[in-house]
């Protein structure tokens, strides 16, 4: 799960994800029609960075520090030491070798179709737990069901339907389920599952028969007691120990609970609605969303706790150390205890021969750490969000969307996450043209003085930010932002003075009219044209609009 506050953000990536599918990747090969021209693309020999560093994300098989991932999320070790992960936004799983070689053992595609879902354009389903068995079958909770890849790469829907929640027992796909964020195998060959939506526990048979042995669909808390009288709040993680035992990372209720093969629920470790990341036995000891959970020989249990940027250790007798990293500190430095850093750390799973493997979600790599404590990058390089300005490479973006150029050939940015509107010159020298690093509002002004973006906070006190998104251009050097959560049009003059072309910030609508009287709904995607035309998708009307130059809004389409 990520943080509130960030997760607008990670569905940015996935929308990015899609347009970038939808808009750049077709066309390929094959000439016009007859008795029609077809102009080829042009063709470019070279792809080269211009500016910012590594940003992490990605899908690629390789070895070690050269292969990249897209979130990362839970983990899954089998007997020979091969490591599986849940790529939540390639929606993909990965399999890495003892050795460090990363391959995809299943693609999207592979999936849709084992899930049983009709793959469409607008359809996106998730990548949850991630189990292995003694047997050597591994199980994926993939939306809202179970998926089961057999030794041979046999892979079947194994329980629950896709892309249909709902908190049904019953046996394989007569089964529902709300979200399987977590799960875990026994040595018998069953199946456990945190069923994070419905606030359960679930069992399911090797014939697939499921049944809730913890937990009341839809009544959370943080009760202890037997079966249905128990209550939890947003479980993840869940690891269980030779005898049956259950551990549970209890997400909101930032507690580790235990569960007996009976039933039994108890807290182990933490106090219900208590966040912090003080060390101690049982109640005395504090998480922050713990998130990952799993035990070695010895009876040891290990737990990502996330929103602290920490690995902490529970010895026999509910005793919390903390193995590394620091409460609070975001980064990606390898090192020992405290020294070492994590950003949003997620899964973690046992390695006999290493200790532990972590998935370093917002890093979007794969960490190994030692029982004392030693943490390294395993896989994937650790991306590099930022707001610095300076020369090429030298400079940090932090989620950008909307590019665009001028004919200098400078090039703008909607630096969404930054809530700024860079400059890159053709040398390469970036430059905040107008907005303030992390600030949101409205204002118009001056260069830093300008304000965009939102912070949407609902009711229940989850935020989201909303900074600028679509950007363009115009022949008199005019810069035009879509400020997608004022839900206005912002323009930039050369000499950096920005004012509201169009729309009332915080006033969603789909109003045509002349500047203020005009309204939008979340506007995205922007072009011009040379006579001056701002053309504005409406992403939350469904519809393009058009703004003349002296800033009538009309609808164009939809």
């Amino acid at each position: 799960m990520v943080p509130s506050s960030r997760l607008s953000l990670f569905c940015s990536c996935v929308s990015v994800a899609a347009l970038i599918a939808s808009c750049g990747g077709g066309g390929g090969g094959g000439g016009g029609s007859p008795g029609t021209s077809s102009v080829a693309a042009p063709r470019f020999s070279t792809l080269s960075r211009f500016a910012g560093n590594v940003a992490g994300p990605g899908n690629v098989d390789a070895t070690g520090s050269a292969a990249s991932f897209s979130a990362p999320q839970a983990l899954a070790v089998d007997s020979a030491g091969n490591l599986y992960v849940a790529d939540e936004v390639n929606t993909e799983v990965r399999e890495i070798s003892p050795d460090g070689v990363v391959s995809t053992l299943l693609n999207t595609d592979a999936l849709y179709a084992a899930a049983g879902v009709n793959r469409g354009p607008s359809t996106f389903v998730t990548v949850g737990g991630i189990a292995t068995d003694a047997s050597g079958n591994i199980y994926v909770g993939v939306d809202a069901a179970i998926v089961k890849i057999a030794p041979g790469g046999v892979v079947a829907l194994f329980a629950g339907l896709p892309l249909v929640t709902g908190s049904t027992d019953g046996t394989g796909t007569a089964a529902r389920f709300g979200a399987p964020r977590g799960l875990a195998s026994d040595s018998s060959g069953n199946v456990y599952v945190s069923d994070s939506a419905n606030d359960t526990i679930r069992k399911i048979t090797p014939a697939a028969v499921v049944t809730t042995l913890a937990g009341l669909a839809g009544q959370p808390g943080s009760t202890d007691g037997s079966g249905s009288t128990a209550r939890f709040h947003y479980p993840v993680g869940i690891t269980v120990d030779p005898v049956g035992n259950l551990y549970v990372c209890d997400g909101v209720n930032n507690t580790i609970r235990m569960i007996t093969a009976l039933g039994a629920v108890s807290t182990l470790a933490g106090t219900p609605g208590t966040s912090g990341s003080a060390n101690g036995t049982g109640s005395a000891a504090l998480f922050n969303f713990p998130n990952g959970i799993t035990i070695d020989a010895l009876g040891n249990l290990y737990v990502v706790d996330a929103l602290n940027n920490t690995i902490r250790t529970i010895a026999p007798g509910a005793v919390v150390g903390t193995l590394a990293g620091t409460p609070g500190v975001f980064g990606s430095a390898d090192g020992t205890g405290p020294a070492a850093s994590f950003s949003e750390p997620y899964g973690v799973a046992v390695n006999p021969s290493v200790g532990l493997y972590v998935s370093d979600m917002e890093n979007n790599t794969i960490r190994a750490v030692t029982t004392a404590g030693q943490v390294t990058t395993f896989a994937g390089v650790a991306g590099s969000a930022g707001s610095t300005n300076g020369s090429r490479l030298a400079a940090l973006f932090s989620g950008p969307e909307g590019v665009a150029a001028d004919s200098l050939g400078n090039v703008y940015v909607a630096d969404t996450v930054n809530l700024t509107i860079r400059k890159i010159t053709r040398g390469g020298s970036v430059s905040t043209l107008a907005g303030l690093t992390g600030v949101a509002g409205s204002t118009d002004g001056v260069g830093t003085a300008a304000r965009f973006g939102r912070l949407n906070c609902s009711g229940n006190a989850e935020c989201s930010l909303e900074g600028p998104t679509g950007i363009a251009t115009d022949s008199q050097g005019n810069v035009y932002v879509a400020d997608n959560g004022n839900s206005t049009i912002r323009m930039i003059t050369p000499a950096g003075v920005v004012s509201t072309l169009a729309g009332q910030a915080g006033h969603p609508g789909s109003n045509d009219g002349v500047g203020a009287q005009a309204l939008f709904n979340f506007p995205n995607g922007m072009a011009t044209d040379a006579s001056g035309d701002v053309y504005v998708a409406d992403s939350g009307n469904n519809t393009i609009r058009m703004i003349a130059p002296g800033g009538n809004v009309t609808t164009l389409a939809g």
